[in-house]
């Protein structure tokens, strides 16, 4: 039987299976081929990396969590998957050295037919996997990555991409931009403001804005 860490030196409490998703067969033969084998071939697919952290956090296998957060940093994940979720990973491990890696990298890239989401075959939808850090709303959902857009401007992700941000890393990459940013762009602020509002109505209804008609 499988067991966990407790506070005794001498007794270990035993693992609950509680969760469908995150102790799928998918995720769990992940988690042990680490643990007995130092196998890390799944680093190459991001969102099943987020579910092994996950489940060693759950599990409190500390060790399993250092172990592919070293591979990770060593550049074990071959530069395969989506670059976004290379980088969530990264603020997922708390590491920011490694996310900026990610942003210095592929800072030329741009949405495009050879930059999407990946599409791995999942046994689970893949956009609850992540967390999000505000509700979806239902008529913003269609919105996808802008074609030809920076990957670092985050006004060109796709929503729901957008939303499994940390609030505070937003903030952070926004900062760093205009930081970063050696030329004061030139911005149509009536353009601006209409697209704000056309975006808010399309998000009234789930996210209790006023529409423009009240």
């Amino acid at each position: 039987m499988f067991s966990i860490p407790t506070t005794s030196p001498t007794k270990r409490d035993p693992i609950e299976l509680s969760d469908p998703m995150l102790e799928h067969s998918w995720v769990l033969e992940s988690l042990l081929g680490v643990i007995y084998d130092l196998n890390m071939d799944f680093l190459s697919d991001g969102l099943r990396v987020h579910l092994v952290l996950d489940l060693a956090d759950k599990w409190d296998f500390t060790k399993a969590r250092a172990l592919v957060h070293g591979a990770i940093a060593q550049d074990v994940f071959h530069r395969k998957g989506s670059i976004t979720e290379r980088f969530e990973i990264s603020l997922k491990l708390k590491n920011p050295r490694m996310a900026a890696t990610w942003i210095k990298e592929f800072s030329t890239k741009v949405w495009g037919s050879s930059l999407v989401e990946s599409e791995w075959v999942l046994p689970f939808s893949k956009d609850s996997i992540r967390r999000m850090y505000d509700d979806s709303a239902a008529g913003l959902r269609p919105i996808s990555a802008a074609d030809g857009g920076s990957i670092w401007d985050l006004g060109t992700w796709r929503y729901e991409t957008f939303l499994k941000l940390p609030p505070t890393a937003v903030w952070a990459l926004l900062r760093a931009v205009y930081v970063g940013t050696e030329q004061t762009a030139q911005i149509d602020y009536n353009e601006v403001a209409e697209e704000f509002e056309r975006l808010l109505t399309l998000a009234c209804e789930s996210m209790r804005w006023i529409s423009a008609d009240e």
